[in-house]
């Protein structure tokens, strides 16, 4: 057999460093961005304690969106709305469920580096009854290309922390 000499993407990166980069600043520098707070999921390690040999879990993990989070302290993030993307979100399939079959999700562009699942993103936004403050959960990503230069957070409404509700009023 013929021994591979060159790896694909070999030597790629700092070039789809420079092209995630650029990805973030034109969403920042889009007219139609707007400042959001993001807020990343922590995820707690078992301390030495916490861990038992009396028996492992013989199941796998269902559904990583209904774990219990806690979150770090928020980050100033620049995000963009991508309704252009909705069609072909529409069309995609997670599973054996179909991810546009509903209400559609909201699909963004987020100015920072690695969006988890699992984030949440704050903002708020102007209405006919005036400016409220809401919050999103993300569902998932998806990337462009095969270096993933960019990503598309596909969010859903998520429960605020303070009133119990999906929007909070601001007077």
């Amino acid at each position: 057999m013929t021994e591979l000499k060159r790896r694909r993407y070999e030597g790629h990166q700092p070039f789809n460093d420079l092209v995630r980069e650029d990805w973030m600043n034109a969403i920042k520098l889009d007219p139609d961005a707007f400042d959001a707070l993001l807020y990343l999921p922590v995820m707690e390690q078992l301390t030495p304690e916490q861990e038992s040999n009396y028996e492992s879990d013989s199941v796998t993990e269902i559904d990583s969106n209904q774990d219990t989070l806690s979150y770090g302290d928020p980050i100033l993030v620049s995000v963009l709305d991508c309704p252009d993307e909705n069609e072909t979100f529409s069309m995609m399939a997670q599973g054996d469920e179909g991810l546009g079959e509903s209400e559609l999700p909201l699909a963004l562009r987020v100015a920072y580096p690695d969006v988890p699942q699992g984030a949440v993103l704050e903002w708020v936004e102007e209405t006919s009854e005036g400016d409220r403050r809401v919050w999103w959960y993300v569902h998932s990503s998806v990337g462009f290309g095969s270096a993933a230069v960019g990503a598309l957070s596909i969010c859903i409404p998520c429960r605020d922390f303070d009133a119990g509700g999906i929007v909070e009023p601001r007077s």
